[in-house]
């Protein structure tokens, strides 16, 4: 069995076109699949777009990206 351990990033600077949107810490897969379930039948169903789960945001907030944002280690900076 192959042991993993956590991954320390030092040193990274993140550029990005705006300014990063996380998604709320209780959003998780099993929630982005149903509001991507719901987005797809009501767009099946002829309804308008709710744009699914990009309305949420753009990064998925696991437990390393939660560390770096609460210690100000994710901060982008633009072009």
């Amino acid at each position: 069995m192959t042991q993993h351990t956590d991954v320390v990033v030092v040193g990274v600077t993140w550029v990005t076109q705006r300014p990063p949107q996380f998604l709320a810490d209780d959003i998780d897969g099993r929630a982005l699949f149903d509001v991507a379930t719901t987005r797809r039948r009501a767009l099946d169903a002829g309804r308008t777009d709710t744009r699914g789960v990009a309305s949420f945001g753009d990064i998925v907030v696991v437990p390393p990206v939660r560390a770096a944002r609460d210690a100000a280690r994710a901060i982008a900076q633009l072009p």
